[in-house]
């Protein structure tokens, strides 16, 4: 199978890639609110960007769900907006003072870097509080409103008369709805034909001796696991950084791609893995640990990232996600992943199965490739749709 290497260096550039995060001054005081609606991507990004940044102090207020969320945001949006619903609106609060309002997505896409943000980070007791907007040049003052801070926190913050323990009122990110695309995307992606042969014939190798030895195979899925997982947190850091569109029409040419020329690893009865033959593993005595990791590292970095659109889109939808949460659905994400590698290694303890294993692979791989396509090319439009 030829393998799309730009997908392939993608993958490297965005695991070396990083960004640094700002924290404000331990001195200060301060709370952010996002009026919103959890199914605005442009309200979950906000939520995600300033959370990564200002973990524990970033609350989002739906305006959907909840009527008191929705007074305060009708509020900031007449004084400040003249009337213009749009979302989401995010407040600064300083040391019990109103530094800012912001109309629009805040992230690393809309900001050219988080020094924007400081002065709505910085005390203040100013009686005139402005409003933003996020344009092309980054933060653009539209306008503002004057008056005691007493008042406009009561008019405007949602928290004013309550506390962080008394916040029932206000609806943070529902993360149950990302459970069925976790699901759907790790069992499409877990299905690649190129890494199941090559983990086929390391496994048979491993176990048609007279000394059978789980040993290599199961290190094979353990090296998978952690460096796909690692790939995710890459591509996941990566979506937070830039416009999530770009990365779903990448999936989405992944999907055609496959869709049009699903090639196999093999179209004969007899299944044959490239990699495995260049490392000479012809026979049970050469599965040995160090194989089974040379071919697992393999897999990451050249297999699995010429299909990896689903991992792509499951990346783009955690953008809008804490770092904490992220981890633990991608944790999830790659456990379902492995599960055909272990399942198949379960089949291969027989050797009646093997050949059949063999067999069916070999003759499946380019209609297994078709519908792994044909899912993305589908989920990828759905996601563009949401996006654009």
């Amino acid at each position: 199978m030829r393998l799309p290497v730009v997908v392939s260096l993608l993958a490297f550039l965005i695991l070396l890639a990083g960004f640094t995060l700002s924290i404000a001054d331990s001195n200060t005081q301060f709370h952010v609110i996002i009026y919103g609606d959890k199914t605005c991507p442009h309200c979950r990004a906000t939520y995600s960007y300033l959370s990564s940044i200002y973990d524990g102090n970033v609350m989002f207020c739906d305006i959907i769900t909840n009527e008191t969320c929705y007074k305060y945001y009708n509020n900031i949006i007449t004084d400040f907006y003249g009337g213009y619903g749009a979302v989401p609106v995010t407040l600064f609060v300083v040391n019990g003072s109103i530094t800012g309002v912001v109309l629009g997505e805040i992230s690393g896409s809309t900001i050219s870097n988080q020094s924007e943000l400081q002065p709505l980070l910085t005390p203040s007791n100013s009686t005139t509080v402005f409003g933003y907007e996020v344009g092309g040049m980054g933060l653009v003052k539209v306008s503002n409103v004057t008056g005691s801070q007493e008042s406009l926190l009561e008019k405007y913050d949602v928290f004013y008369y309550t506390n962080a323990s008394s916040t029932s009122n206000v609806s943070y990110l529902d993360y149950i709805g990302l459970i069925p695309p976790l699901i759907l995307l790790s069992l499409v992606d877990s299905v690649n034909p190129c890494e199941l042969i090559t983990f086929f014939s390391l496994a048979t190798s491993a176990l048609s001796g007279r000394k059978r030895s789980y040993g290599p195979p199961l290190l094979f899925i353990a090296v998978v696991y952690i460096g796909y997982l690692t790939i995710g947190l890459g591509l996941y850091q990566f979506a937070r950084l830039i416009n999530p569109l770009p990365l779903a029409f990448i999936a989405l040419a992944i999907g055609v791609y496959y869709t049009v020329r699903p090639g196999g690893e093999s179209t004969s009865d007899t299944l044959k893995c490239r990699w495995c033959e260049r490392l000479g593993l012809k026979s049970p005595t050469t599965a040995s640990y160090l194989t089974a990791t040379v071919l697992a590292i393999i897999s990451v970095t050249v297999l699995l990232p010429c299909t990896a659109g689903p991992y792509l889109i499951f990346a783009t939808i955690l953008r809008s996600t804490p770092p904490a949460i992220a981890l633990l659905l991608l944790i999830a994400y790659n456990t379902i992943f492995i599960l055909p590698l272990l399942i198949l290694l379960l089949a291969l303890r027989n050797l009646a199965r093997q050949k059949k294993v063999a067999m069916w692979l070999s003759r499946n791989a380019s209609l297994v490739n078709f519908l792994i396509g044909l899912v993305l090319v589908l989920i990828s439009i759905y996601v563009i749709t949401l996006l654009v």
